[in-house]
C-alpha cells in the first residue's frame, strides 16, 4: 500500500511541474473555435473547456506567473472522463470575484480572456491592496495583458460585452462622490471610460450576453429646486458611450412611483412599480416591457395576485409574459399566467405537478439555476438535480438525481457547470483542497445503482478517496499534493499496509 501511495504522489508531482520549474511559459499554441458558454467559472472554446484551477482566497501571492491554484487552466473535454486528465496554466493569474450571481465570472472573445483578478498595487506602507478588483484582458497564449481598469472592491457587479469587434466592460461601481453608478469601458485599452449612468437605485443585467446596454432605476431630480423628487425613473444605459435615455418616468400625473427592475431576458423586461402615496393605491403592480418597449409594449401581469412576491422573484423562470415558472417547496412548480389573474378560481396559477411522489421529492430541494432546457436544484447534501422544462410544462414532472456527491453550491461564482455528460464542481472538504472535479451525470438509475454510487463516494474508504481523487481536473500546488499525501498516510496508518 505504501508503495501505491507514493506513485500517487509522484503523479499529483508531475502534473504540477510546471508550476515549479523556474518561470512560468506558456504550452498553449491552438486555442482556435467557438465559444459555447460564457460568464460563469467554466468556458467551453473548441475543442476545450478553459476554468479557474479551483477556490483560492485573494490574499494569495498574485504575482503573474506564480498563481497555480485560482488561475485559469484548460482541459480537453473530450479527456473529462479520464482519470488524471492532462491540463495546462492558460493565465498564470488569479480569477476572482465576490459579485453577485449573473454580474462575475469571465469571458472568452477571439482570442482573449476578460476577467477579474485582485490588485497587486501596493499602498505606501507597502502592503498589498488585495481587497481591490482588476479588470484584465489577456491573449490565449498568456500574452499582451491590459488593465482596463481598479475598482476598490471584491463584490463589483459587471458585464463583459461583445459588440462586433469591440468589447465593453460595464462595472456597477462608486464614483468620486460616493454614488453608486455603473461605469462602462472601452475593455481593449486601459482607464478608457466610455459613458457613466446617474445614481443607481437598482440596475438589471440581461439574460442576453450580447446586450450592448442595460436598464437602472434613477431617483428623479428637480433642476429647478435641485432637490431629489420622491419618485424614481428607469434609464437605458448604452455601453458604447451613446446618451442614455428615460425610458420610464415614474411621474404619472396622479402620485409617482418608485421602481425595481427583476428580470431582463434579452426581450422583455420585468419590474414592479409601487407608489409612493401608499394610502391611495397599497398593492405593488408588476410588469413586463414587452420588445423592450416601456410605452406601447408594457404590460401590466398583476396587480393585487396571491403570493406575487415568489411569482415575480428575480429566481424565477421567465419563460415568456404569460409563463412564469416558479417554485414553492410544498406545492412544488406552478405556473403563472397574466391572462387568467382575473379568475377568481385560480388567479392565473396553474400547478405543474400533482403526483404526491414528486411533490415529496421536490419539497426537500431548492432550485440552484435553470436553462431553456432544465432547471437545476440542490439538496442539503449538495447533490445535484434536474427538472426537463418541457416534461414539466407537459404535466409529466420528474426529478432526475444528477450527481452522488458534495460539490460546492454555496459560492454564486463556483454553483456547478454541467459540460456536455459531466458536473464541473469544487469541492472543498479535505483532502480535496477546493479544486474542480468533473464527475460524471447518472441518472435514471434503480435503488440498487443508487445504493452502489453512493457506496463509491464513502470517503472513509481508501480506495474510494484515491479513485474519486483521480477525477480532479486541473493542476495540484506542490503544497496541496503533500497535503493529500498526508492526509491519506495519517487517517488510513491504522489500516493493512501491505
Amino acid at each position: 500500500m505504501k508503495k501505491f501511495l507514493c506513485l500517487v504522489f509522484a503523479l499529483v508531482l508531475s502534473l504540477s511541474m510546471v508550476a515549479c520549474a523556474g518561470g512560468w511559459k506558456s504550452t498553449v499554441t491552438d486555442y482556435s473555435g467557438e465559444v459555447s458558454s460564457n460568464g460563469g467559472f467554466a468556458v467551453v472554446k473548441g475543442d476545450y473547456v478553459y476554468y479557474i484551477n479551483g477556490v483560492e482566497s485573494n490574499t494569495a501571492d498574485n504575482a503573474f506567473g506564480t498563481p497555480v491554484k485560482g488561475a485559469l487552466v484548460r482541459t480537453k473535454v473530450s479527456e473529462l472522463g479520464n482519470d488524471n486528465p492532462q491540463s495546462e496554466v492558460v493565465i498564470p493569474k488569479l480569477v476572482f470575484t465576490n459579485g453577485p450571481e449573473g454580474s462575475n465570472g469571465f469571458y472568452i472573445y477571439g482570442d482573449y480572456v476578460y476577467y477579474t483578478s485582485p490588485s497587486t498595487d501596493k499602498d505606501k506602507t507597502g502592503a498589498v491592496l488585495n481587497g481591490s478588483l482588476e479588470f484584465l484582458r489577456t491573449k490565449l497564449d498568456g500574452t499582451d495583458t491590459t488593465e482596463i481598469t481598479t475598482v476598490e472592491n471584491l463584490t463589483a457587479g459587471f458585464r463583459y460585452v461583445l459588440d462586433g469587434e469591440k468589447v465593453y466592460l460595464v462595472v456597477n461601481t462608486t464614483d468620486a462622490d460616493g454614488n453608486n453608478v455603473l461605469v462602462s469601458y472601452d475593455a481593449t485599452k486601459k482607464n478608457t471610460v466610455l459613458a457613466t449612468s446617474g445614481t443607481v437605485q437598482n440596475y438589471v443585467f440581461s439574460n442576453d450576453l450580447a446586450k450592448t446596454y442595460c436598464y437602472y432605476v434613477e431617483t428623479a431630480h428637480n433642476e429647478e429646486l435641485d432637490q431629489d423628487e420622491s419618485y424614481q425613473d428607469i434609464v437605458k444605459f448604452n455601453f458604447n458611450g451613446e446618451e442614455e435615455t428615460t425610458v420610464l418616468e415614474g411621474n404619472d400625473g396622479t402620485q409617482g412611483a418608485t421602481f425595481t427592475l427583476i428580470k431582463d431576458t434579452g426581450s422583455d423586461v420585468y419590474y414592479s412599480k409601487t407608489y409612493v402615496d401608499t394610502t391611495v393605491v397599497t398593492t405593488v403592480k408588476y410588469f413586463a416591457a414587452t420588445n423592450n418597449s416601456f410605452t406601447d409594449g408594457n404590460v401590466l401581469l398583476s396587480e393585487a395576485t396571491t403570493n406575487a412576491s415568489t411569482i415575480f422573484a428575480n429566481t424565477s423562470m421567465f419563460k415568456s409574459v404569460s409563463e412564469i415558472i416558479y417554485f414553492d417547496a410544498t406545492l412544488g412548480f406552478l405556473k403563472y399566467d397574466y391572462n387568467k389573474r382575473n379568475n377568481p378560481a385560480t388567479y392565473g396559477v396553474t400547478y405543474l405537478v400533482t403526483n404526491k411522489q414528486v411533490l415529496n421529492e421536490l419539497a426537500s430541494l431548492s432550485v440552484s439555476s435553470y436553462t431553456d432546457e432544465y432547471i437545476y436544484m440542490t439538496d442539503s447534501s449538495n447533490y445535484l438535480y434536474r427538472v426537463n422544462v418541457s416534461e414539466l410544462l407537459a404535466g409529466n414532472c420528474a426529478v432526475e438525481q444528477m450527481t452522488y456527491v458534495s460539490l460546492k453550491t454555496s459560492s454564486t461564482f463556483y454553483k456547478p457547470e454541467v459540460i456536455g455528460n459531466y458536473v464541473l464542481g469544487a469541492l472543498d472538504t479535505e483532502p480535496f483542497g477546493n479544486y474542480i472535479y468533473a464527475v460524471e451525470i447518472k441518472t435514471g438509475l434503480t435503488e440498487d445503482e443508487e445504493d452502489a454510487e453512493l457506496e463509491k463516494y464513502d470517503f472513509t474508504v481508501e480506495e474510494n478517496l484515491v479513485n474519486f481523487a483521480k477525477r480532479r481536473i486541473g493542476i495540484q500546488t506542490q503544497e496541496d499534493a503533500t497535503a493529500y499525501q498526508e492526509y491519506l498516510e495519517e487517517t488510513f496508518k491504522d489500516e493493512d499496509k501491505e
